[in-house]
């Protein structure tokens, strides 16, 4: 090692110059507010400093004492000698952890040390049916939306953002699996399309990685896309003749052990921590590597550029695939740093259930943001035939869903419990290794919270509290719309027009004369689905092929039953009106059979209704009183006040609400003798008018 390089070396490692700096920055930084004196920041200044005191002022000023009352002179230098240095590798010993990888706040604040200010954690939730580029482009709008910019962009007052125009963004992928247990790659696609679109001209690098610890690959022949044969290879492939894209398939390089680049070494391997973290045991491993563009990365250091580290230049964008597994129940953002470090050196399995996890993301590097691809997902849980993580096609739901927050923890808990668990219970599967919430042996929530804890104490602001979980939801590029008619007298039953044009597309048989019907998303896999309401029982079918896919009661004899999402967190909720109750409105959110909202809205008579009428992103409620001229009373919020009273219909029409002409806002429509008499705008015109059905028909209208 150069002279200089030594130099630099011996300061940024010396104990006695980290301590002394320790000490002057809890001065300065705690200041005049001793609360600050709880960040994990301050919280490893003070035990850092604490033990420079104890080495050099502490240590020394006992044993002088010491030794002027029991030493003779002539051994007192010696004793003081020893004592001092003693102190000096004791302490230097405890700070650096005697591995390759410097100590960090995990290593001395402890478990769920507190986080400066309060932790709310955002969670954007975007669901179609569309191209995956219309997809993500309503995902990264709506992230904007909230405030949190997917560009960093130049000018006085832009916003700060995730990614900067001349940035290396890593997009780490999972490659190790085929058919549908890989990352998508029709959705590596439009993420390196959105940063090559960045406003200010993309002047970076992509590099695509992931290791699939002896199994990966980026040119699987049968990968997770529309087109399966488009692999991660041939997606980078078609961008790199005119960018700087790449790939690096970090198992070539996983037996290979390195150091970093500023102890003189430009070879490509692993950088391996050999002292296992004193909580969870992992040894922290995570790769060194030049890219296809000769840009020198560490993935925990930055970009190696004259002779220092860029840590600020180099992102992380963690893409992981939704899925179960057979070991560890639930595979997602957390999952996924397996293919992070590297398993001959260390097997991070061994770890988990400590938090081992959460040891590897604060040491290594955090990711900037996670976009959680739940397009297929595997929702067979841990302990069936299927289960995860290899998921070939036909072991996959179509969710049409993809996610995306800054924190990791709130985000497979999230789509655990509202996306994994919903489509398990639907197919009859016991989802309960998959809940979030358990710490039974074995289930997710057994290594999710020690993860989650180690992660908190390193200074993360991340939660398991889905109370401080903000939900964003948004549908992108709303499927085709429908229009049917449930006829009660007919043999067939269900009519359907695909159109909607008036002309009936499909019929058949479900359900009984006196059923009440329903079209809705029941089991959240992003397509319509339909059941019948009888005497308090729910029969499902989720393919509309006339098979009976589950049952369950919710409601009794008597009640209307609604669907939609009605506390507006991007899962269908389902709902009874009651109208010989007081509080008649009584809300199941999350379809699991409990009553977990009950209020009063509307009187007996009324016919209950629900949609998004002032289309602010919300669902509203309504009742239409056939009996009163303002015969629409909407509540706007749900929160059992009438906002807005108007007219439109006559006493014996039925009225019904959706998106009639499919243009993503809501309608509202009457029926009477078999016309459709729609107002597109909710402005008591009438816009249109279309004949499906007949006198004595319930209507049924649908969006995906």
């Amino acid at each position: 090692m150069h002279l200089k390089r030594r130099i630099k070396h011996a300061l940024k490692h010396s104990f006695f110059l980290a301590g002394l700096l320790s000490i002057v920055w809890l001065i300065l930084r705690t200041g005049t507010k001793p609360s600050r004196i709880t960040y994990p920041c301050q919280q490893m200044a003070a035990s850092a400093g604490y033990l420079w005191i104890i080495a050099y002022l502490g240590i020394p000023v006992a044993a002088l004492v010491w030794i002027r009352q029991r030493a003779t002179p002539g051994r007192a230098a010696v004793a003081i000698a020893g004592i001092l240095f003693a102190g000096i590798i004791f302490s230097t010993l405890y700070i650096t952890g005697g591995g390759a990888v410097a100590g960090s706040p995990a290593e001395i604040a402890g478990p769920g040390a507190p986080v400066a200010g309060p932790i709310n954690s955002d969670i954007f939730v975007v669901k179609g049916s569309e191209s995956y580029t219309g997809e993500l482009d309503d995902l990264l709008s709506l992230m904007q939306d909230q405030g949190l910019s997917f560009y960093q962009m130049s000018g006085q007052g832009a916003p700060l953002g995730l990614i900067g125009k001349d940035d290396v963004i890593i997009l780490k992928v999972n490659c190790q699996w085929e058919e549908r247990g890989g990352t998508s790659t029709d959705l590596v696609k439009a993420v390196i399309s959105a940063i090559l679109a960045h406003p200010d001209g993309f002047e970076g690098e992509i590099v695509v990685a992931d290791n699939g610890q002896g199994r990966g690959s980026f040119q699987w022949p049968e990968a997770n896309a529309e087109d399966t044969t488009q692999s991660i290879q041939d997606v980078v492939d078609s961008f790199s003749g005119d960018h700087r894209v790449s790939t690096y398939l970090w198992d070539t390089i996983r037996s290979r052990r390195t150091v970093e680049y500023d102890q003189g070494d430009d070879m490509d391997g692993y950088i391996v921590n050999d002292t296992p973290h004193p909580r969870t045991g992992l040894k922290v491993t995570y790769p060194k590597f030049t890219s296809a563009y000769g840009t020198k990365i560490s993935f925990r250091n930055g970009i190696w550029e004259n002779g220092a580290y860029n840590n600020t230049k180099l992102k992380l964008i963690n893409m992981p695939v939704l899925k179960t597994h057979i070991g560890f129940a639930v595979t997602g953002s957390l999952k996924h740093y397996v293919g992070v470090g590297s398993v001959p050196f260390f097997n991070p399995h061994t770890s988990m259930w400590t938090g081992g996890l959460g040891t590897a993301l604060a040491e290594t590097r955090y990711p900037d943001i996670t976009i959680l691809d739940a397009t297929w997902v595997n929702a067979i849980p841990k302990g069936y035939e299927g289960q995860g993580p290899s998921t070939p096609y036909e072991y996959a739901t179509r969710t049409d869903q993809i996610l995306a927050s800054t924190d990791p923890v709130a985000l497979d808990y999230y789509a655990a419990k509202h996306i994994l668990i919903p489509l398990a219970v639907s197919g009859g599967y016991a989802a309960d290794t998959m809940d979030p919430d358990s710490l039974a042996p074995g289930s997710f929530g057994s290594w999710l919270q020690p993860t989650y804890l180690e992660i908190l104490a390193s200074g993360y602001p991340v939660t398991m509290d889905e109370g401080r979980m903000s939900i964003h939801y948004r549908e992108s590029a709303v499927s085709p719309a429908g229009l049917g008619v449930f006829r009660p007298t007919s043999g067939n039953n269900w009519f359907l027009d695909y159109g909607p044009d008036g002309d009936v597309d499909y019929q058949d048989h479900y359900g009984n004369a006196a059923d009440l019907p329903l079209i809705g998303d029941f089991n959240n896999d992003g397509t319509a689905d339909r059941a019948v309401f009888r005497t308090g029982e729910w029969i499902i079918d989720h393919g509309i092929d006339g098979s009976i896919n589950l049952r369950n009661l919710y409601g009794t004899a008597g009640d209307i039953p609604l669907s939609g999402d009605f506390n507006n967190d991007g899962i269908s909720d389902r709902a009874v009106f009651r109208a010989s109750a007081w509080d008649n409105w009584i809300l199941d959110n999350g379809m699991d059979g409990s009553a977990d909202t009950r209020d009063h809205y509307g009187t007996s008579g009324d016919i209950p209704l629900s949609g998004d009428f002032n289309n602010d992103g919300t669902f509203d409620r309504a009742v239409f009183r056939g009996s009163t001229w303002n015969n629409w009373i909407i509540d706007y919020g749900m929160d059992g006040s009438a906002d807005t009273r108007d007219h439109y219909g006559m006493a014996g029409d039925i009225p019904f609400a959706g998106d009639f002409n499919n243009d993503g806002i809501c309608d509202r429509v009457v029926f009477r003798n078999g016309e459709w008499i729609a107002d597109l705008n909710m402005d008591g015109s009438v816009d249109q008018r279309v004949v499906l059905g007949q006198a004595g028909d319930i209507l049924l209208v649908w969006n995906s």
